[in-house]
């Protein structure tokens, strides 16, 4: 947590959650604001009202940051090229007052982690089985477009209300046909879903090898084993390089 910038010092200016830029009721790119969803130091999501009428998710850049200008728009064009499948529809994307924005379709439903708790709690494996079996198949047809997500991890795969699955979230998202790129600086996630050769280099102060369809696959059975079992196939200890040694030098647990 310490690592991660979660927990920091009580007077620090880290400690003041970021506050939203924007209320209730202002408008930002032809949207009605209705509700924060989230706040991050680099950006904000918001739920905001179209001029149709239809919800949307609208995310929006803090400020003019190279870095998150380039993940709004890589967000933007890699949801034109999926075209809704297995993701939200974009609705629009562009610069308002100096700021970078996404819009798209607006998903209800829950994580997939909440579904399938749900399912082991009622034990439920008909259940369990057919929605781990849903987000593979969607997966499948991520990467049948072309596309590596980049970022798997249970918060980024929706449940919908009816039961069809999203897949969230395509800032660090990239082509298939690039996987043959060396390294990523951007190359991000959360560290459980890391595969042994991002864990190796980050353990050694390398740059991280970018995103391959293998490590994408490697995330994805890292999901499903948590989703089935309720518990991750390597034991994260609290101290990251720990965890990373253990993901790059112990076997998986058994099933």
């Amino acid at each position: 947590l310490v690592e991660a910038r979660i927990l920091v010092p009580q007077q620090s200016p880290e400690a003041a959650a970021p506050m939203p830029s924007l209320g209730a009721g202002q408008e930002f790119a032809g949207f009605e604001i209705d509700a924060l969803v989230r706040s991050l130091e680099d950006s904000e999501v918001y739920r905001a009202r179209g001029r149709d009428g239809v919800f949307a998710a609208l995310k929006i850049s803090r400020d003019d940051r190279p870095a998150v200008v380039a993940m709004l728009a890589n967000e933007a064009g890699m949801l034109e090229r999926l075209g809704g499948t297995d993701s939200p529809r974009l609705l629009d994307h562009g610069t308002e007052g100096g700021r970078t924005y996404v819009a798209m379709e607006w998903c209800d439903g829950v994580s997939i982690a909440v579904a399938a708790q749900q399912a082991r709690a009622a034990r439920d494996q008909r259940q369990l089985h057919d929605l781990v079996s849903r987000m593979l198949d969607a997966y499948g047809r991520l990467h049948g477009k072309g596309v590596l997500h980049g970022d798997i991890h249970p918060g980024n795969c929706l449940v919908r209300d009816d039961a069809r699955i999203v897949i969230l979230d395509f800032g660090n998202a990239r082509p298939i046909d690039n996987a043959a790129m060396a390294v990523d600086p951007a190359r991000a996630g959360i560290p459980q879903f890391h595969d042994p050769l991002m864990a190796s280099a980050l353990l050694a102060g390398q740059l991280p090898a970018a995103a391959t369809p293998a490590s994408e696959q490697y995330a994805i059975a890292v999901l499903a084993y948590l989703l089935l079992t309720g518990l991750h196939p390597i034991e994260a200890p609290a101290v990251q390089d720990e965890m990373l040694r253990r993901i790059v030098e112990r076997p998986p647990l058994p099933f």
